[in-house]
């Protein structure tokens, strides 16, 4: 036998649940309606209709519980057994809200069969509006003397009738507010052949938590196994490029179909290379002219047929291309690139196009290495090395993109902080008045001071040594022009320098990767560390060495990461 009663919270309940309980008082009416043959058993968010009950009465006693302002909730079991129906009302009144074991009646099996056989439904107003033709349940106080008292609706306890108790049926002629009525349910409960099937319902029921927890267990044991590693760092530092170097280390590298795809990203660059390249010719202080004036007429195609957004590469624009790139006005202008915004790719594609305008061109690994395409989001790649699984997130740099960055904060085990060491001379694409490397030393500070960060240590990769190396012999940029301190920086005598490598070059990266370690301890508490790397994000072998070098590191993180160290 079930009871229906009224929720604590009944002025909190969703609309939906609210509902559905309804749907359940419409049920127990209808079956009490049929004679009671057909029973129905309900806890609280579950319904279900007994087959063989009128939908029409199910939707006239909504109704009739709508006009009345009665709402049926929270089902809670209830005792029942043999004895006659008052015996039973007076057991069933003194025993609302006292649950049974397991949701079920707690009579013998051989009495359970012969529960109540229908369904009463009572409206019980406050006693403060009690009238002589509501009837009202007595119910004997629980120390067994004394007068009995009517059940106090504002104390939570209400009324269950049983049939044959009343049969009056009349609706109450001035329906109270929805404060003061509630209403409560008494059906008729299964028997034996219902307790079987609900012992065996509890039984696979129980086999399926234990599964899930199961894999619950296992999925926690593989994530907290695996190392997630954050790329953060400023625009074009090289960050997407580290993340194709592990696909190429650790991965199956690139399908044949992502290399055909990868050749429109190609002919993108080599467009954007040329087009940026004659277009700042003229606007440089002070300008640049073509060393052939009989060039002009392909820099005007260029300008104005080859920028146009559905541009389809005909032959035409390689040949053009190729000229002008032989042009040595166009190299004068490469040259000053740093003075306006140029891709890092720009000089490796232009040095191919002969090779990217074959129909059978397909890109080599370093071709896609080399490419340049913005990143826009979040981009995770999975690898495993000897059997540790790493999950690689990249994210963009822009100042627009740096909003995301928070969503992969969370427990991240280590930061891989990319920087452009060859970008000392070059302004923000977002920001012409901003230095690119004063804004990656700026962004380091603040992911450094982050305060859900403080825990956790930074790789520091000082990427595009190859380009650095190249400005700083070329002299024609010099570093103390837009770093005043590097003209009295010494070289650290434990500087590691490489076979034939200038010494200028090796002053110049010392510097840069001082200027980050003094942000990181001028402000560290000990709970985090920096670990430096010099980088060439296009050389295999190098990311290579340095991420094996790098993996110790990241294993000591993660054990700390779990208070395993």
């Amino acid at each position: 036998m079930y009871v229906c009663r009224p929720n604590r919270k009944r002025n909190g309940l969703h609309p939906s649940i609210e509902l559905g309980y309804r749907k359940i008082a419409a049920i127990a009416y209808s079956s009490w309606v049929n004679g009671g043959k057909e029973y129905i058993c309900f806890t609280p968010f579950c319904t279900g209709i007994v087959p063989g009950i009128s939908l029409d009465l199910v939707s006239g006693f909504a109704q009739h519980l709508h006009h009345n302002r009665c709402v049926a909730t929270q089902a809670l079991p209830i005792k029942t057994d043999n004895r006659s129906q008052k015996d039973l009302s007076s057991n069933t009144s003194a025993t609302i809200g006292n649950k049974a074991p397991n949701g079920r009646s707690t009579g013998s099996p051989k009495e359970s069969g012969t529960a109540v056989t229908s369904v009463k439904l009572v409206a019980v107003p406050s006693p403060n509006k009690l009238t002589t033709s509501q009837p009202l349940k007595q119910v004997q106080s629980k120390s067994g003397g004394g007068r009995p008292k009517p059940q106090s609706v504002e104390k939570q306890s209400y009324v269950a009738y049983a049939a044959g108790e009343t049969t009056d049926r009349q609706q109450p002629q001035h329906p109270p507010s929805r404060r003061s009525w509630s209403t409560a349910i008494v059906m008729g409960c299964f028997g034996r052949s219902s307790s079987k099937s609900d012992a065996e319902e509890s039984k696979r029921r129980k086999e399926a938590n234990k599964k899930i927890n199961q894999q619950i267990q296992k999925d926690k044991q593989v994530y907290r196994a695996t190392h997630r590693l954050l790329l953060l760092g400023a625009g074009e530092s090289g960050k997407s490029t580290i993340v194709k170097q592990m696909r190429i280390l650790h991965v199956d590298g690139f399908s044949e179909e992502e290399k055909i795809q990868k050749i429109e990203d190609i002919k993108k660059n080599i467009r954007d290379a040329i087009l940026t390249i004659t277009g700042a010719m003229s606007t440089l202080t002070p300008p640049v002219s073509l060393e052939n004036p009989a060039n002009q007429f392909r820099v005007d195609y260029i300008q104005d047929v080859a920028s146009q957004p559905d541009f389809d590469y005909p032959p035409e624009f390689y040949d053009y291309t190729e000229v002008l790139w032989q042009d040595r006005g166009v190299q004068a202008c490469y040259e000053r690139s740093n003075e306006y915004q140029l891709i890092d790719c720009a000089k490796y594609f232009l040095d191919r196009v002969h090779i990217v305008k074959r129909s059978d061109y397909t890109p080599t690994e370093q071709d896609i290495l080399r490419c340049r395409v913005l990143t826009s989001g979040i981009f995770e790649t999975r690898f495993q090395v000897d059997k540790v699984n790493f999950h690689m997130f990249d994210v963009g740099g822009q100042r627009d993109e740096r909003r995301k960055w928070i969503q992969c904060f969370n427990d991240v085990t280590a930061i891989i902080f990319v920087t452009a060491c060859s970008s000392y001379n070059m302004v923000l694409r977002e920001d012409p008045s901003q230095n690119r490397l004063r804004e990656s030393l700026d962004l380091f500070k603040s992911i450094w001071n982050n305060r859900w960060l403080r825990t956790i240590s930074v790789i520091l990769f000082l990427n595009k040594q190859d380009l650095l190396a190249e400005k700083v012999r070329a002299g024609k940029s010099r570093l103390d022009e837009y770093f005043p301190d590097f003209s009295r920086y010494v070289t650290p005598p434990d500087a590691a320098t490489e076979p034939g490598e200038d010494a200028e070059v090796v002053r110049a990266k010392y510097f840069i990767r001082d200027e980050f370690l003094r942000i990181s301890t001028a402000s560290g508490d000990g709970k985090h560390y920096c670990y430096p790397h010099f980088t060439c994000a296009v050389d295999t072998e190098n990311i290579r060495r340095v991420f094996n070098d790098c993996r110790d590191i990241i294993q000591r993180m993660h054990l700390r990461q779990y208070e395993l160290l």
